[in-house]
């Protein structure tokens, strides 16, 4: 079974870089206008060893812009020099962002970033920055790899569709530092959703959603909470295992020390592949502590993806040929505008879209 995957990914890898390559030459109009900075990062790249390419790639691929991803990919496909480094990159941009090498979503450098030492928040505007703010902010929170399901450029690339500003949270050492800090206590998490607000104006975007992915699963849906953001979404999330209840009298608290909430409670879906066991086993710890918070009834759904046993539920949906900006949309974003978008979208989709109440027989409530 390790060889079976191994030779599919190598498959993969030689599909997706025979691709690029042709598309390189039936539009050459992409690399005609790379920018220096797109040909000096390349060369960056070109003049290392596979083992400090892959160092400066982590530190790049959490915090780059996706305008950044496509000029160094094009550089380095401009050039048909080899590059396993960058061969992988590329295998992982068009799985998870196939549109980003030719349309990448206009988000430029990040409005602001604030450093909270533990903690780093970085805003990114879509489009340039103009009178009048977005429609909506997804506040999304890294994993322990600092990714939110994917690295930062494709990420982004998702959200592009929904004109939508993001403010990335991200961790210094995120393996060995929880967002709720030693033994589940709530200092870290208090200072970030304080400085959260000073950072970016909540109050003026119509809608407000957070969503985090395994190790920032769960600091979502306190995030959500706490700030009274429209959803919050939780993708294989765990509560913290500490010593301190995350319970109702703790939430409270947390609640009060912050500016007035924008709702009273949000919408909370906390979501997990139901082939994978520690992620049924976390989800369904995490149901049991939020339900500890007295939400009103409703407000709070969980739902295990049939047929996806995958800890990174939504790389998985689109490597199985799901369109993700549908289901993205459908976690997300509950108006009515984006609903009809979504429909537009879905048709993109090599499969039917999932949809909440498992009509494509893929989405089970528990």
């Amino acid at each position: 079974m390790a060889w079976f995957r191994s030779h599919r990914e190598r498959v993969r890898e030689r599909w997706h870089l025979r691709t690029a390559r042709w598309l390189v030459r039936r539009r050459p109009e992409l690399v005609a206008g790379l920018s220096p900075e797109s040909q000096a990062f390349y060369q960056r790249f070109r003049d290392l060893s596979t083992n400090r390419s892959n160092q400066l790639r982590m530190r790049h691929d959490r915090v780059m812009r996706p305008l950044e991803l496509q000029g160094l990919l094009l550089a380095w496909l401009a050039s048909g020099e080899p590059s396993q480094p960058l061969t992988s990159w590329l295998c992982e941009t068009c799985t998870d962002a196939p549109g980003l090498l030719v349309a990448p979503a206009p988000y430029g450098e990040a409005v602001a970033v604030r450093d909270l030492g533990a903690v780093r928040m970085h805003w990114y505007r879509h489009g340039p920055v103009a009178p009048g703010p977005a429609r909506n902010l997804v506040v999304a929170f890294g994993s322990n790899a600092n990714a939110v399901a994917m690295t930062a450029p494709c990420f982004l690339q998702l959200l592009g569709p929904f004109a939508t500003d993001v403010v990335l949270v991200l961790r210094e050492r995120p393996h060995q530092q929880s967002f709720f800090g030693r033994d589940g206590a709530s200092s870290a998490m208090a200072r970030l959703l304080e400085a959260l607000p000073t950072l970016v104006p909540l109050a003026v975007y119509d809608q407000v959603v957070t969503i985090g992915y395994s190790g920032g699963g769960f600091a979502a849906a306190v995030a959500a909470v706490a700030l009274g953001a429209d959803r919050g979404v939780s993708l294989g999330g765990w509560p913290p295992q500490g010593a301190v209840t995350l319970d109702r009298a703790w939430m409270q608290g947390l609640r009060s020390a912050l500016p007035p909430p924008r709702a009273a409670w949000p919408d909370l879906r906390l979501c997990c592949s139901a082939g994978c066991a520690s992620d049924i086993r976390g989800t369904a710890l995490a149901r049991a502590t939020v339900a500890r918070w007295d939400l009103p009834l409703g407000s709070l759904q969980t739902r295990a993806y049939r047929g996806c046993r995958d800890h990174n539920l939504l790389v998985e949906l689109q490597r199985r040929g799901y369109a993700l900006a549908p289901v993205v949309a459908d976690l997300l974003f509950p108006d009515e505008q984006t609903q009809h978008r979504r429909r537009l979208l879905a048709r993109r989709a090599r499969w039917r879209p999932l949809t909440p109440d498992g009509e494509a027989g893929c989405v089970a409530s528990f």
